[in-house]
């Protein structure tokens, strides 16, 4: 006799800090002015990006002290509206149940513990642009959300192309996504050489 799996609860609890964000469908949106050490406590990982050096300390100091982990996203130019569109897409596929539901909390955290930076990209020729500039780095590893408005050719394509940037101890996580606003999103880790 089977029985049924019942869909777990996803109990999934991140924060988000960017400039100027003003709403998040899925995560908690947390304000530079005025948060506190306690509020990293209950937070499974806090996704930063576009912010300056003095509130990045003042982070880094309270989730190492909880114990939470802190994912520093940039982009070559500080744009922080690819930098908004690439973490609200990413925690929106972490919230989703959407197929395939291959990326994961764990996976981000990975990507972020073995680079030394995680660059950030609205577009696969964005990233790749920037990757043939890369010359002082070693590509770690990557994560590819792609537009569910790709084929299958072309994302298998995509997926192996950034893949080839990546050192052979690296890998590429690659997913689609139904993104909301039909962007792709790349994440390209970078240790300094």
């Amino acid at each position: 006799m089977f029985v049924p799996i019942h869909e777990l609860s996803n109990d999934l609890n991140i924060a988000i800090l960017v400039p100027n964000l003003t709403a998040s469908e899925h995560a908690t949106l947390l304000c530079p002015q005025t948060f506190q050490a306690t509020d990293f406590a209950q937070f499974d990982a806090v996704f930063v990006g576009g912010l300056d050096c003095s509130n990045t300390k003042e982070l880094t100091d309270y989730c190492v002290s909880y114990g939470t982990p802190l994912i520093k996203i940039t982009h070559p130019s500080n744009d922080t509206s690819v930098i908004q569109n690439v973490i609200l897409n990413i925690a929106a596929k972490l919230y989703s149940h959407e197929m395939p539901s291959n990326i994961d909390l764990a996976d981000i955290i990975n990507l972020n513990n073995e680079a030394d930076t995680l660059c950030c990209f609205d577009s696969f020729q964005a990233a790749v642009t920037f990757l043939n500039t890369v010359n002082n780095a070693i590509v770690s590893n990557g994560l590819y959300l792609a537009s569910t408005h790709l084929d299958l050719e072309t994302f298998t394509k995509h997926s192996q192309q950034l893949s080839a940037y990546i050192a052979d101890s690296g890998y590429l996580c690659a997913s689609l996504f139904s993104s909301r606003n039909a962007k792709s999103s790349v994440l390209i880790g970078l240790k300094v050489k």
